[in-house]
């Protein structure tokens, strides 16, 4: 039995839709690793930032957060599809 799937989740919104997204169907703990490894790089550049870093550093960590973000949300949604379909087959 394979886990549990990401569902599509766009980030990085401009007015007229998402610019990126996170791709469905890919497992849900490797896109918990890669969301893992990106906070490792936003508390390291924040710690940067803290001790005089530049603008550079604070937007990287905006936009490394943002998609950390993404890979969790795709992942929650991902296994809340599983749970439910699992629920749904149960009641049959």
């Amino acid at each position: 039995m394979s886990g549990p799937l990401t569902r599509q989740h766009g980030f990085c919104i401009s007015s007229t839709g998402a610019l990126l997204s996170v791709n469905a169907d890919m497992p849900v703990a490797d896109a918990l690793e890669q969301a893992s490894n990106l906070l490792v790089c936003v508390d390291t550049l924040a710690g940067i930032a803290a001790h005089g870093g530049q603008a550079n550093e604070l937007f990287a960590i905006q936009y490394l957060a943002e998609m950390a973000r993404a890979l969790v949300d795709a992942s929650v949604i991902g296994v809340d599809d599983a749970g439910a379909a699992n629920d749904e087959a149960s009641h049959r």
